[in-house]
């Protein structure tokens, strides 16, 4: 037992027994899950209350949407029975089909679940490494079927290393997709293994100056390119 779970257990602490709805229960088990605690396929509560307890993780204000549980756990079904499937996703448009061959659900930073699927499809807004890679919002979702396709072993991923200034590091909200912090003269730069690059470029724009990407040099190139489109739309107004 940990210093952690002793301290839980301390005799003067009171036992609360709470009964949360439904929803809210299925809503902190799978923000346990997307973090990374798990108990077989399930997310832990216990152990994700111990992180905050630890102040592991930085709460912020974020857009906490209830709907849509039961195409997320439609989802981790297929995820964890390791099957293909295809979703349907809703567009202001039109129905798009992307055939997943391997995902995972995550929450970013602003609460919003997404699934992270490795598709038969090729994205064209994404670096060359991670071109089958799509982050697809999970309310979006209209149906979900099964695929003949086998199942991939993993979803392509890169190493971005970013540098923090010293004074945004206070505020960072670790990813469990973090490798490492380590500071220098300038701040602290983080390697972090990454699915989406359009889901770190939108995390790295909320650092605005206080943040520098260092590798890879694709996703330096695909950032300046964003820069420069937005300047071109700011110099023809």
């Amino acid at each position: 037992m940990n210093w952690s779970e002793a301290h839980l257990l301390n005799s003067k602490q009171k036992l609360l027994n709470i009964k949360l709805p439904e929803h809210c229960y299925e809503y902190i088990r799978l923000v346990a899950a997307s973090l990374g605690h798990t108990r077989a396929s399930t997310g832990n509560i216990r152990n994700l209350l111990i992180a905050l307890g630890n102040a592991e993780y930085r709460l912020t204000p974020g857009s906490i949407q209830f709907k849509g549980f039961e195409t997320i756990e439609r989802l981790q079904d297929f995820i964890s029975s390791k099957v293909a499937f295809t979703v349907s996703i809703k567009t202001d448009d039109e129905v798009i089909d992307r055939t997943v061959l391997c995902g995972e659900i995550v929450v970013d930073i602003t609460g919003k679940f997404l699934l992270i699927a490795y598709a038969r499809e090729v994205n064209t807004l994404e670096i060359d490494k991670l071109l089958n890679n799509f982050e697809i919002d999970i309310n979006r979702i209209a149906a979900v079927r099964t695929s003949e396709l086998p199942w991939s072993t993993f979803v392509p991923s890169i190493s971005v290393k970013f540098r923090l200034s010293p004074q945004l590091i206070c505020d960072y909200l670790p990813s469990t997709n973090d490798l490492s912090a380590v500071p220098d003269s300038f701040g602290t730069i983080i390697t972090r293994k990454v699915y989406s690059s359009e889901l770190l470029i939108r995390e790295l724009i909320s650092y605005q100056a206080g943040c520098f990407v260092l590798s890879p040099d694709s996703l330096q190139r695909k950032i300046l390119g964003n820069v420069e489109q937005i300047q071109c739309l700011y110099n023809d107004r």
